[in-house]
């Protein structure tokens, strides 16, 4: 067990230099904090920009921007923009080196499959963590300055929400690469099912089910029009496939052929 153990450990540090080596880490970052800073001041510049274009002839209805402006644009463009980015750039994390023959010789030395899958994994949701959480402070920090952040109900919960749902993506993203083992076979299987959940979010009954929930109801979440225990059953569907996921690309991965 304590070899396995330094196995992983090792292949765990591997995967690390690979990340900073490869600029992963630091687009991330430079991603994130960019999130952070635009979204509030998109918020800010906004009304600014619509009182430029009126005229005479047409009048535009402009309200002033508060907190929730900003954690609206801060959530919509880790929506559109940080979990595009996020996929793009873990999509070859495992078919690169079942290309080039790399797992092979890391497999010879003694590292397990199962530490393979376990060390990819970790690496990705390390990632995304230490890049996300920069990025909700940068923009809580430009939102506390210009309106203060009294007001947002559950704000560290709305926050998490979307952090769970950026881990489920990159769950599914190495699935889908241990599956097809290519760079398109993660984007297909992370891309599918963000789609399958689209079209089950169309039944209000499943809604709250739908880990779609913890990435789209944040702002409602912080207006008070949800209650914590409105996520509790979309954090355990979550839990559920993640689950299902990991044992899924262990199983997958130890019967392939490298």
């Amino acid at each position: 067990m304590e070899d396995k153990m330094n196995y992983y450990i090792s292949f765990l540090k591997k995967e690390i230099r690979e990340s900073v080596r490869t600029y992963k880490l630091m687009i991330m970052l430079v991603a994130f904090i960019f999130i952070g800073i635009m979204s509030p001041m998109l918020a800010k510049l906004t009304p600014e920009l619509l009182k430029s274009l009126q005229s005479d002839s047409m009048q535009i209805v402009i309200h002033d921007t508060t907190a929730i402006d900003s954690w609206t644009q801060f959530f919509k463009n880790v929506n559109q923009i940080g979990f595009l980015a996020l996929l793009i750039i873990f999509s070859d994390s495992l078919p690169k080196e079942i290309q080039s023959g790399t797992l092979i010789n890391v497999i010879t030395k003694g590292v397990s499959r199962k530490s393979i899958i376990w060390g990819k994994m970790s690496v990705a949701w390390l990632l995304w963590t230490i890049s996300y959480i920069p990025g909700a402070l940068v923009a809580w920090g430009y939102t506390e300055y210009y309106w203060g952040n009294d007001g947002m109900k559950h704000l560290f919960l709305g926050l998490l929400g979307s952090w769970a749902f950026g881990i489920l993506l990159l769950t599914l993203l190495i699935l889908g690469e241990v599956i097809g083992k290519t760079l398109y076979g993660g984007l297909l299987v992370a891309g599918g099912c963000v789609v399958l959940m689209f079209i089950l979010n169309i039944i209000p009954d499943l809604s709250e089910y739908n880990p779609l929930f913890l990435t789209t109801a944040n702002v409602t979440l912080m207006q008070g029009g949800y209650q914590p225990e409105d996520y509790v059953k979309a954090f355990i569907v979550s839990a559920v496939i993640m689950v299902a996921a990991i044992i899924t690309s262990v199983c997958v991965f130890d019967k392939s052929n490298l």
